[in-house]
């Protein structure tokens, strides 16, 4: 339906309709795949998230080779992408067929209460996606395209050091919601944990930015270096705040961390807007490590207000 309203009203014109349809042919079982694989880990089975999560994606990327073999063009890509998520979410509902007693009815009490969970979730996620980016289109309008190269060069290498701590919050979330009794304690011990790995990680990344950089995108990007450097410690407190998020996740999302995340986006624009023009892409990144740090307090703080909380 959504395909044809955009070939109706001629909304991307010089997109062919079997595109469109196909590119809106792919929402609905990556979003299966999605949510399928996420009931796995909360479920607890772990080892038949990874299995199909390794085969998917290879499945995915054999019939992608294929098409690209086969000089398919952009409509062959498409396909043979559709065809790998279909047959990816149907692995998925295999892995995740109830019992003899089970049933595929629709529940609409879980849903509802689902809904309402996953709203406030997704404004939190909104939130974090602006603090994460937000840098980027304030940086470009207060120092030009060249301070923004250096600092997506250092923002990616930091998107590689918070990978870990988000794996370990994907197996850790549905683990404190289990465990009300210990879930504190659970928490406390992840984040002492991610928090020590992540900051000795932080520091090797220090010690090897300088020839890293060098190697791999060239001495023209040099100042790339220092960029990184000012946003190691905000990686450190992000990657905290992660451990912490999940407890609250666990707790329900209160509604406060949705405040939480919307003062810290504030705090992010004030302190772009004055160092950013001074200082270009060191300024910008030592205003997001400010500003996650701030974060971590106040996301701290509302766990602590929370710790006692037992469903």
């Amino acid at each position: 339906m959504i395909a044809a309203i955009l070939i109706l009203l001629n909304v991307f014109p010089t997109v062919s309709g079997v595109l469109l349809l196909l590119g809106v042919a792919l929402a609905p079982p990556s979003m299966f795949y999605l949510l399928g694989t996420n009931l796995l880990v909360g479920v607890g089975r772990i080892a038949a998230f990874n299995l199909v999560e390794g085969m998917a994606n290879l499945v995915v990327l054999l019939l992608i080779a294929v098409a690209a073999a086969f000089s398919l063009g952009i409509a062959g890509f498409l396909a043979a992408g559709l065809i790998g998520w279909v047959l990816a979410a149907g692995a998925v509902l295999i892995a995740l067929a109830p019992g003899p007693r089970g049933s595929l009815a629709f529940d609409q009490a879980a849903f509802a209460a689902g809904f309402r969970y996953a709203a406030k979730a997704f404004l939190i996620t909104l939130l974090g996606y602006l603090v994460l980016r937000g840098n980027v289109f304030l940086l470009q309008a207060a120092a030009g395209p060249a301070e923004v190269g250096y600092y997506s060069i250092a923002a990616q290498i930091a998107d590689v050091l918070v990978i870990f701590p988000s794996s370990v919050g994907v197996v850790l979330f549905p683990d404190l919601v289990r465990n009300a009794t210990r879930r504190w304690r659970s928490m406390l011990g992840s984040l002492t944990v991610v928090t020590a790995i992540v900051g000795a990680a932080c520091v090797v990344a220090a010690l090897v930015a300088a020839p890293f950089v060098a190697a791999l995108y060239g001495r023209a990007f040099a100042p790339a270096v220092p960029v990184l450097l000012v946003m190691l410690p905000g990686v450190v407190f992000v990657s905290a705040t992660t451990i912490v998020s999940q407890f609250l996740g666990a707790v329900g999302l209160p509604r406060l961390l949705i405040a939480v995340w919307a003062a810290a986006l504030v705090v992010l624009v004030t302190l772009n807007v004055i160092l950013a023009p001074v200082l270009g892409a060191p300024g910008a990144a030592a205003g997001l490590s400010a500003t996650y740090f701030i974060l971590f307090v106040m996301v701290c703080a509302l766990a602590w207000r929370h710790r006692n909380v037992a469903t």
